[in-house]
C-alpha cells in the first residue's frame, strides 16, 4: 500500500541565487547550466530547519518538503505556468525569474533529483520559458519541451529499478504539457536519499508515493 501526501504550495521568485550575470539585458539565460549554489539548510538558533509559511529553507532554494514514511519512491506536480514581470526593482543580474518543480531529497541531505519549469524576466520586460531537470550537485538541464504562460504542466518522477538509498536508482522523469498535449520524457539514473518529496508552485498540488 502506497500512502498519498497532498500539499498546497507557493511561488517562489529568486532575484540573487545566481554566481553569473548577464552581460546585457536582452540576452536572457535561464538559470540551468550555471554555477550551482551549495545546498545547505537555514536553521533557528535552537538547530531546527528553519521554515517559513510552512515551507523548508536552504541557502538556494525553499519549498515544501515531507519526511515521513520514507523512502520516497514517485512525486508529481501539476501546476500553471506562471508569466512574469519586471517590478523595476534593482537586479545584479539584469533579469528576475521564478521556478516551480517537484522532486526528491534535499530536506537536510545532500541528495535531490528534480524537474520542473522556469519563468524568466530581463530588465527591458523580454521574457523566456523554460523546462528542465535537475540531479544534485550537477547544474539543471534544461530538456527543450516548449511552454507558455498559462499552460497547465505536469511534472513525475518515479523510480522503476534499485529502488533502495543504498543503490544507484533508475528514475523515470516526465514533462507533460497538458495545454499543448506535447510531453518530455527520459530515464536517467541516480542515488537519492529517497528521505523526502519536494515541490513549489504558485497553484501546486504534490502527490508523493513510498514502499
Amino acid at each position: 500500500m502506497k500512502p498519498k501526501l497532498t500539499l498546497g504550495g507557493i511561488a517562489l521568485v529568486l532575484t540573487g541565487a545566481l554566481s553569473l550575470p548577464i552581460a546585457k539585458a536582452e540576452d536572457i539565460k535561464p538559470s540551468v547550466g550555471l554555477v550551482h549554489m551549495p545546498m545547505q539548510p537555514l536553521r533557528n538558533a535552537d538547530g531546527s530547519f528553519m521554515r517559513f509559511r510552512g515551507t523548508a529553507t536552504t541557502s538556494s532554494w525553499a519549498g515544501y518538503a515531507v519526511t515521513a514514511a520514507a523512502p520516497y519512491t514517485s512525486a508529481s506536480a501539476t501546476w500553471q505556468v506562471p508569466d512574469v514581470s519586471y517590478d523595476g526593482g534593482k537586479t545584479p543580474y539584469g533579469y528576475e525569474y521564478v521556478l516551480n518543480w517537484t522532486g526528491i531529497g534535499g530536506y537536510g541531505d545532500s541528495t535531490l533529483i528534480q524537474l520542473g519549469t522556469e519563468s524568466v524576466v530581463s530588465t527591458s520586460g523580454a521574457k523566456t520559458f523554460y523546462t528542465w531537470y535537475e540531479l544534485y550537485p550537477a547544474v539543471s538541464v534544461n530538456v527543450g519541451l516548449t511552454v507558455k504562460p498559462g499552460d497547465i504542466v505536469t511534472a513525475s518522477l518515479q523510480c522503476t529499478a534499485a529502488c533502495s538509498p543504498s543503490q544507484k536508482q533508475t528514475w523515470q522523469l516526465v514533462i507533460s504539457d497538458n495545454t499543448t498535449g506535447a510531453a518530455w520524457t527520459q530515464n536517467l539514473q541516480y542515488q537519492s536519499s529517497m528521505a523526502s518529496p519536494n515541490g513549489s508552485s504558485s497553484r501546486l498540488t504534490i502527490t508523493a508515493s513510498c514502499r
